[in-house]
């Protein structure tokens, strides 16, 4: 296989990995760190993606995305690879400023056409948790309030033995869970060089 055939296939296999799920939209939040850039799935594929579906009219939408943009803060600081995405339908673009005024999450538009909304199957106040690998692990409409377990689950994802020596390492892990196991190796050669007396 040359160079050329390798890189096709590995796109390829990227490709379909994220299909589904991503888009490429830009981000509209100058508070953010990738302010102007298209991002989606993809984008952030070595980070946990909490991607939320809302208006930016004020109210239930506006409070909820500044909610999930705590949590997002609060894991931030702790070191975790997690990343908050908000995106709106251009509708509403008048009021992108609910979202972005307070919050320093990325912050996205979805086209008239829903193109994003649509392949998500989303509704309003929907939020999509992904794995690095761009799998939806979590799905739930967060209208009622964000789930108590919401902050325990996402720290979760990132559980795992952090210690590379053994065998069943885990590189995405940041939090050691204490489930590190090793294999033992042990010779039971002796060689045999007199008697003591």
């Amino acid at each position: 296989m040359n160079f050329k055939t390798f890189t096709l296939c590995f796109i390829l296999i990227i490709s379909n990995i994220y299909s589904q799920y991503d888009y490429f939209l830009e981000n509209l939040n100058p508070n953010s760190e990738s302010f102007g850039e298209n991002i989606g799935v993809s984008y952030y594929s070595d980070h946990i993606t909490l991607h939320y579906f809302g208006h930016f009219t004020w109210g239930t939408c506006t409070n909820r995305f500044g909610e999930l943009n705590e949590i997002y803060n609060t894991l931030k600081q702790q070191n975790y690879s997690i990343e908050l995405v908000g995106i709106a339908a251009e509708s509403q673009i008048a009021y992108v400023e609910n979202w972005t005024s307070s919050n320093d999450s990325p912050v996205c538009v979805d086209s008239d056409t829903y193109d994003t909304w649509n392949n998500w199957n989303a509704s309003q106040r929907d939020l999509f948790i992904l794995d690095f690998d761009g799998t939806v692990l979590f799905h739930e409409n967060i209208t009622s309030g964000i789930p108590d377990t919401l902050e325990s689950f996402i720290i979760s994802l990132f559980s795992g033995c952090t210690d590379p020596f053994a065998n069943n390492y885990n590189a995405d892990a940041t939090v050691n869970d204490g489930t590190c196991a090793y294999e033992a190796e042990f010779e039971d050669s002796y060689t045999f060089l007199g008697t003591v007396e």
